[in-house]
């Protein structure tokens, strides 16, 4: 019998669950759970009664002295403002892998600044940077840092030719994968249930526009502009209108504004965002940021949604560059407000063309078997 690929899987920034509500551990979930038949995977957890509906291969606990909380208090307070809980995991975890001293064939990393450092302890591994965090090409002083990589994997083209110039005068070195991002299978399979309960929760009328907005209260996800766009054009509205603003602190909250109302959800776990997006006509994807590939945007269209989204970053490789539902100036709440009032008249038939076009077109460059399949490539290649 051939002999497993042990796999490192460093992330602590939140905990890897196919039932997370951030993309970054989620995707590493739906990587960890499709390739523990083939490698012997290590990944972490702070949570004592971890349990994951997919996932089989246990991680490990890493448990918390109060040595270690002193130790965080005086690290902070004295020595480093910035030493949060993100860098006190990924130094109890740094501390683990020192005093353990197992080797491991590839490491994969979601981090940029951790590559250098995760060479360095693993001079015989071969690193795979999983590129997500784009911002951190603002900083300098990684020009350098990104050679560490053995390989780096990119969900989009774009992002890619940006890595390029980031790096410039110098060459880049790593080996590149392009591998798309993917939604969950359970955005086209939502549990009935689920929905049934929310239409009358909400109290929906037959024949009500549904949008809904996911980015919650972070500035340059856009959802101060979407807000603004939509008290701008309620007086305008000749249908019931809701807007589900998701994934922010407030709560069972609702603003009336003639037909149209505001419900804010709060933060919502994936199977509840999925039944939300299944009652829901159009997305509204306003970021205001370098978006490559927005896990967002293709669980939108795995639920029959249709997008309307910033055209920045690489937006573009999943809707195409002539979509008809581009924004080109996402800071301007005239132009959104505009382009909800174009979806508005939109037939319901020819919304679902449009989505069902964009089906198709994602069927192979973001499908999770296909691009899960990518990662087991790479890591046999040392087989």
């Amino acid at each position: 019998m051939q002999q497993k690929i042990k796999l490192l899987v460093n992330y602590t920034t939140y905990e890897i669950s196919n039932d997370a509500m951030r993309s970054i551990p989620r995707l590493l979930a739906s990587v960890i759970s499709y390739l523990e038949n083939y490698a012997d995977i290590t990944f972490f957890t702070f949570d004592k009664n971890y349990n994951d509906p997919v996932i089989k291969t246990k991680p490990i606990y890493i448990s918390i002295t109060k040595q270690e909380r002193i130790y965080k208090r005086i690290k902070k307070t004295f020595f480093q403002k910035g030493f949060g809980n993100s860098e006190f995991k990924r130094f109890l975890v740094d501390k683990y892998l020192s005093k353990e001293g197992e080797q491991y064939q590839f490491i994969i990393s979601a981090r940029l600044p951790d590559v250098e450092k995760l060479k360095t302890m693993f001079p015989d591994s071969e690193v795979i940077l999983w590129f997500h965090d784009l911002t951190i090409l603002d900083r300098p002083d990684m020009k350098m840092n990104i050679n560490f990589a053995d390989h780096i994997i990119t969900p989009s083209i774009t992002s890619y030719y940006r890595i390029q110039r980031f790096v410039e005068p110098h060459s880049l070195t790593s080996q590149w994968h392009y591998i798309g991002n993917w939604a969950n299978d359970i955005f086209s399979k939502p549990v009935i249930e689920n929905v049934d309960s929310l239409k009358i929760k909400y109290n929906i009328s037959p024949g009500t526009k549904i949008f809904i907005f996911s980015g919650g209260d972070l500035k340059f996800k856009g959802g101060h502009i979407i807000k603004d766009a939509f008290k701008e054009i309620s007086p305008e509205l000749n249908d019931e209108t809701i807007l589900f603003y998701a994934g922010q602190s407030v709560k069972d909250a609702e603003i009336n504004l003639g037909k149209l109302r505001i419900i804010f959800t709060g933060n919502l776990l994936p199977g509840e965002l999925a039944a939300h997006y299944s009652l829901a006509h159009f997305g509204l994807f306003p970021s205001l940021g370098y978006d490559h590939s927005p896990l967002t945007l293709l669980e939108m269209i795995h639920a029959g949604v249709l997008p309307l989204a910033s055209d920045v970053g690489g937006i573009w490789e999943i809707l195409g560059k002539d979509f008809a539902f581009l924004v080109d100036f996402p800071n301007s709440v005239r132009a959104w407000s505009a382009l909800i009032m174009k979806a508005l008249e939109l037939p319901e038939i020819a919304r679902a063309n449009i989505v069902a076009g964009l089906e198709e077109k994602i069927a192979t460059t973001h499908d999770s078997k296909i691009n899960r399949e990518r990662f087991k490539d790479i890591i046999s290649s040392k087989s």
